[in-house]
Parts: C-alpha cells; sequence; structure tokens
C-alpha cells in the first residue's frame, strides 16, 4: 500500500507540473479534483473488492487458532511454508499446528486466495484448515473394537433389521470411544444403503446419511443408534408395505402399525393421494356396489358414462384405504389385492398372486409377482398379457383396469 501511494504521488506532482506550464493555475486546480477523485475511487474498490488483500500473518494464525480451539493450549510453527493452489496463480501460506499436550498430531492452517463467484462478495486471503480430518485419521486407526460391518469410508449396507441393529451397535460403540479421546469435535456423517428385497426398488429411498456431529459438537452415541434403526427401518418397512410382502425384522402387526402411519389417505390435491373417489356413473347397479360408504353433497356438471357421477364421502374412503402403500400415485400388485379384500371384492389367492373379477364379470384378471420376462412386468387379462409401462409390478391408482375391478374411478393428478 505504501509503494502505491508513493507512486500516486509522483505521479500527481509530474502531471501538476506539466499541466501548470500549459494550462495555468486554473487547470492545475482542475486536475488535482480529479486526480484527487481518482484516488478516492481507487480506494473504495479496493475495499468493495478485497475483503483480505494480503496473505495472512503467523498473529492472525494465532487469533484464529484461539477461535477454533477455544479454551485449548494450540501452538504454530514460526515459520510458513508455501505450497501450490491448485485454483490459483497465488500460491497458499501454511503453518503446521499442533495441540501442547499431543506435539506428535499436527495439523495445518492455511492462507489462501479466494475469488467467489457472485458480487458483490469480495474476494481475498482466507483461513482454512484440517484439524478434523486430521484427528480422525490420528485417532481411527487406533480404535480395537469391531467395525466389520461399515467400510473405510463409512458405509454400510443392509437387508433386513439384524444387519442395522449389528451395524448400528459398531457404530454407537465407536461413536463413545471417540468422543472420549482429547481434543475430538467431530465425526463425519455415515451412509447406510438398503439392497433392496425381491422386487425393484424404483423410486423409493434406498440411501441414508445420518449425522454424527450437531451444532454443539459431537452427537450423543445412542441418539446416533436410534437414528441408524430408525432411518434404515423406515426405508426397510416402506418397501416391503408398499409390496404387502412380510418384512424381515417386523412382525405382522409391526408392519400393519407402520404402513397405518405411513400411509394416511385423505383429499388432498398437493400430495400424493387421491382428491376424490367417485363411482363412474349412478346407474343402479354401480349404485349399489358400495351402499356402506357415504356419498357427498358435491355436484358435478360434466356427464361420465351413462349419468352424473357419485362422489363418495372422503372421511369414510380415507379410514377405509388408510395403509394400503402408494407411492408417487402407484399401487404394487400386493397393495391392488388389499386396496380390493377392502372393498369386499373377494381377490382369489396372496398378495403375491391372485385373481380377481372386473365388477361385473366381464373380465378376469390375474396379477403375479412372477409374472415378468425380457418385455418387462405384466399381468393376465383374460388369459392374455398386457405389459405395464412400468418398470417395477404396480399401476396407476386412476388406471382404468383399477376402475374395471373395483367400479371406482380414483380422481388423481
Amino acid at each position: 500500500m505504501k509503494k502505491r501511494l508513493q507512486t500516486l504521488g509522483r505521479a500527481l506532482a509530474l502531471f501538476c507540473g506539466g499541466a501548470a506550464g500549459l494550462l495555468g493555475l486554473l487547470a492545475v486546480k482542475a486536475a488535482l479534483a480529479i486526480l484527487l477523485c481518482g484516488a478516492l475511487l481507487l480506494g473504495l474498490l479496493h475495499g468493495c473488492l478485497y475483503d483480505h488483500g494480503l496473505p495472512h500473518s503467523r498473529r492472525e494464525v494465532l487469533a484464529y487458532l484461539q477461535t477454533l480451539c477455544p479454551g485449548e493450549d494450540v501452538s504454530a510453527a514460526r515459520k510458513h511454508y508455501e505450497a501450490p493452489d491448485p485454483d490459483h496463480t497465488a500460491p497458499l501460506r501454511v503453518w503446521d499446528c499442533w495441540f501442547d499436550d499431543m506435539p506428535e498430531m499436527v495439523f495445518q492452517v492455511t492462507s489462501g486466495w479466494y475469488a467467489p463467484s457472485a458480487i458483490p462478495i469480495p474476494a481475498g486471503y482466507e483461513l482454512s484448515d484440517n484439524l478434523n480430518a486430521s484427528l480422525w485419521a490420528y485417532y481411527a486407526p487406533r480404535y480395537q473394537g469391531p467395525l466389520d460391518t461399515w467400510d473405510d469410508d463409512l458405509e454400510m449396507t443392509f437387508s433386513d433389521m439384524e444387519e442395522v441393529r449389528r451395524a448400528a451397535k459398531q457404530l454407537e460403540d465407536f461413536c463413545a470411544w471417540y468422543g472420549a479421546q482429547p481434543h475430538t469435535r467431530y465425526f463425519p456423517a455415515v451412509a447406510c444403503g438398503f439392497t433392496g428385497g425381491p422386487l425393484p426398488l424404483g423410486s423409493m429411498e434406498d440411501r441414508a446419511w445420518i449425522r454424527c456431529t450437531t451444532a454443539e459438537g459431537l452427537a450423543d452415541p445412542g441418539e446416533v443408534y436410534r437414528n441408524i434403526v430408525g432411518r434404515c427401518g423406515y426405508m426397510l418397512a416402506y418397501y416391503y408395505a408398499f409390496y404387502n410382502l412380510p418384512c424381515p425384522g417386523y412382525t405382522p402387526e409391526e408392519q400393519e402399525a407402520f404402513a397405518e402411519k405411513t400411509w394416511l389417505w385423505y383429499e388432498n390435491r398437493r400430495t400424493h393421494y387421491p382428491y376424490a373417489v367417485v363411482l363412474r356413473n349412478d346407474s343402479p347397479e354401480n349404485a349399489a356396489l358400495y351402499p356402506d360408504l357415504p356419498r357427498t353433497e358435491k355436484s358435478e356438471t360434466t356427464r361420465l358414462g351413462e349419468g352424473l357421477p357419485i362422489y363418495l364421502d372422503f372421511r369414510s374412503w380415507q379410514i377405509r384405504f388408510q395403509g394400503i402403500g402408494m407411492h408417487y400415485g402407484k399401487l404394487s400388485y400386493g397393495g391392488l389385492y388389499q386396496l380390493l379384500s377392502r372393498l369386499g371384492r373377494d381377490p382369489e389367492g396372496t398378495p403375491e398372486h391372485f385373481t380377481a373379477e372386473s365388477v361385473f364379470g366381464q373380465r378376469r384378471y390375474e396379477f403375479s409377482y412372477d409374472f415378468q420376462d425380457e418385455a418387462g412386468w405384466y399381468y393376465l387379462l383374460d388369459g392374455q398379457a398386457c405389459y405395464l409401462d412400468e418398470k417395477l409390478p404396480a399401476l396407476r391408482v386412476n388406471a382404468r383396469l383399477i376402475e374395471d375391478l373395483t367400479g371406482l374411478w380414483f380422481q388423481y393428478s
């Protein structure tokens, strides 16, 4: 900055001398005013564009360490060294640092240039550190307990709850040990991956990240255990309840309770549930299908089929269908089996393989989780294969096929 001021002063003197010889005193005053405004503008621009225009000093690094490790005795090397910056031409300025009671665990604080793309955020030098990574690299290899369910990147995979609980217990013990070591304050997030079951996952959740550090520091190991079991258990139960298959690690009662909490059918356009269920028309045979489901007073001016559609009261069908798994407007074959059973349509077989008659016995459908070949998933209609557009054995709830089997039209968007 001092050199810049000296250069600016020399330029000012030369300019004023030349101007005095040519234009006189008035021109000198005008030139001086212009240069002073330019210098002021330059200073303002420098203040706007640069946050910390020079690399940091050791004194600033020591102040940074006190903020990073409040109340702890930590030191920095007297001399820094430079390292190439892969993102900028200016080199990095690096200090080796350590805790006074653990000098063998060395970490680095770095002063490096940053130039954000977003304006008006100023560019400049900033301090960063690798303390958490260095502590992790120092302590993790020293752990003596079992951790075989997790890989080196702290990721695990599971297919049932026994695997989940084993992995969660191992990580709980590891977190407790790690948190007891000196100076630890951070534990990386861990990943849990559901490998799926006998049927496609589709777009269902199959991966969860579990945070092991909170704003206050390391999370409670017991809370980490509960989060892993809870998140993984949800993925597992959701998948099997959607397909209406027995879930490993859950009793039938537990799976039913999970489904009833998860799939709350109700009238709402902004959810993934039908927002109206109607009898397709008011013909006598249609109207007699479900006399126990109350109708609403809602009117409809558009004629559909033989007459005006009869809207069913959503509070009654919401209770009737609660717990039937629907994923983004799709029912699995097992979900369709459950829907037909609750409507008293008496499908023959099991959720995995069953047959059902159309509303008035005109057509016979057959569904099976085994109905798949190189062309995709299919069902049988009067013995003929009908292929699905979906990549899993599931049907859209507003499909004509479901209307043919139930006599109900599920309005859905």
